[in-house]
């Protein structure tokens, strides 16, 4: 946020003295805002049940990008939804204005369990009106009159483990509002009649058999995530099974990096159809849904297949390696274990995003003829790492290093780990 911005947010500031209760039932209207990604979406939504049970005469209204909004559609757990567009919050007319929407609301109470909020995010979430609960945030970023406010006016803030893996946020949220923490939460994604009616047309025109269609998308929400070379991997699969292809995702990048794949499998006369760009986010997650398969990288459609039980391989970079994936049974992870994972996508060696880029396409085939032929695995998915090292000079790539500390610590939640052949 830039200065003006802060300066709106102080001057138009409307801070409550006085908090309700975190249970108290008689709260009427309930902001529930999330200002991040599909994905993180997706997996939030696990939560919705639990909110209609812990305020029950609460109308909830969900506050999210608009990109994101078919998430909180088609559903009994969400009221009404307020789409607002989260690069505009950057400017002072933005952030005023979205400000005033939520203002408007009259809301009760202000529920924000994102753990990488923005500090716009954070500071509408604070001046809603309204008590804000929310969860330990990395705020040592933000500017300092971000952080008084989150310190001094926030309701709660719920304190959450270090590296605790994004879908486990949910179960410490339940344990602080004194319910029992869930054994396996699994994302959520409504698919409504319309979507589904709308889909079945596009099959039909496509010509594919659902059951023998792998839906793929080889881009990410950020370009160091992107997978080309899925075609290669996806190639002699296809060929033995006899699948089509089906690609997924958003328009501009996304759409070419998709294209580029499927050039290549028709090219081996493999039918395959790109419709990057081409659907709303609820027609894709219809698609989805009936796919026998879905491959590509960490991304919302990931999200989405783990959420309507789509077995699905996901080539996995070390960023924020284990955070996100695996959590689902339906997941295979595939990696190349390197000594500089989680670096959080600061890439310090000349060969940038090795971790992905290098990920071998017979590696993400064998991990899709592992989901194919076993199913599921564990409770919280496989692990398959490429056993061959880099072949790069010494100090030009990263060294290879199973990540032992996140395998022991999910071992009890059944990881089931590999090394690729």
């Amino acid at each position: 946020m830039n200065s003006n911005s802060r300066t709106s947010a102080r001057r138009l500031a409307f801070i409550p003295q006085k908090h309700a209760t975190v249970r108290n039932i008689d709260i009427k209207r309930l902001l529930h805002i999330r200002l991040d990604g599909i994905g993180d979406a997706v997996l939030a939504a696990c939560l919705l049940p639990a909110l209609r049970i812990l305020y029950p005469n609460a109308e909830i209204i969900a506050v999210c990008d608009s990109v994101c909004a078919p998430v909180y559609a088609d559903t009994n757990y969400v009221d009404s939804i307020i789409k607002l567009h989260r690069k505009s919050l950057t400017t002072y007319d933005g952030f005023r204005k979205a400000q005033q929407i939520l203002l408007t609301a009259e809301a009760g109470l202000v529920l924000n369990f994102v753990r990488s909020n923005t500090e716009q995010a954070l500071a509408l979430s604070l001046l809603c009106g309204a008590p804000l609960i929310t969860v330990a945030n990395n705020t040592s970023r933000m500017p300092s009159d971000i952080r008084d406010y989150l310190q001094n006016f926030a309701h709660t803030v719920i304190p959450l483990p270090e590296e605790l893996p994004e879908i486990e946020i949910y179960d410490h949220v339940l344990e602080f509002y004194g319910l029992e923490r869930a054994a396996a939460y699994v994302p959520y994604m409504p698919v409504g009649d319309e979507a589904r009616k709308r889909a079945k047309q596009l099959w039909t025109a496509a010509g594919f058999v659902p059951d023998k269609t792998i839906a793929i998308f080889a881009a990410g929400s950020i370009p160091i995530k992107d997978y080309p070379q899925l075609g290669a991997a996806l190639v002699p699969v296809c060929k033995e099974y006899g699948f089509s292809v089906l690609a997924l995702g958003g328009k501009g990048r996304e759409r070419e990096v998709n294209r580029l794949v499927v050039e290549m499998l028709r090219k081996h006369g493999i039918p395959a159809l790109n419709l990057s760009g081409r659907l709303q986010l609820a027609e894709s997650a219809a698609m989805l849904a009936d796919c026998r398969l879905a491959a590509g990288v960490d991304t919302g459609l990931a999200h989405i297949a783990c959420a309507l039980s789509v077995p699905n391989v996901v080539v996995l970079g070390g960023g924020q390696f284990g955070r996100f994936f695996p959590y689902s049974p339906k997941t295979t992870v595939a990696c190349l274990p390197l000594e500089c994972f989680n670096c959080e996508w600061h890439c310090r060696y000349p060969s940038l995003y090795c971790c992905i880029t290098d990920v071998a396409p017979s590696v993400v085939m064998q991990a899709i003829e592992i989901t194919l032929e076993q199913g599921d695995a564990g409770k919280t998915g496989r692990l398959l790492m490429q056993k061959s090292a880099l072949t790069a000079k010494p100090g030009d790539t990263p060294r290879r290093q199973i990540p032992w500390k996140f395998i022991a610590s999910r071992r009890g939640c059944g990881l089931t780990v590999m090394e690729s052949i």
